[in-house]
């Protein structure tokens, strides 16, 4: 269920084998990582513009703000 989307900028992207991770800067949420497989990355890259869509109970808080 997705119950949010929230429009964000690509500040890093790092890949780590089976999983790319790539660090988003957001006006709501300030800082977010998301992990995305490497076949669903297309053609992403530092400063595109994105929008991320995802469950807020499956999200972790890594850092307070």
């Amino acid at each position: 269920m997705i119950a949010a989307i929230v429009s964000a900028s690509v500040e890093e992207i790092v890949f780590l084998g089976q999983t790319v991770r790539v660090r988003c800067s957001t006006d709501a949420f300030g800082q977010v990582l998301v992990d995305v497989d490497p076949w669903e990355l297309g053609r992403v890259e530092h400063g595109s513009r994105v929008a991320l869509a995802f469950d807020p109970r499956e999200g972790a808080l890594v850092k307070p703000p």
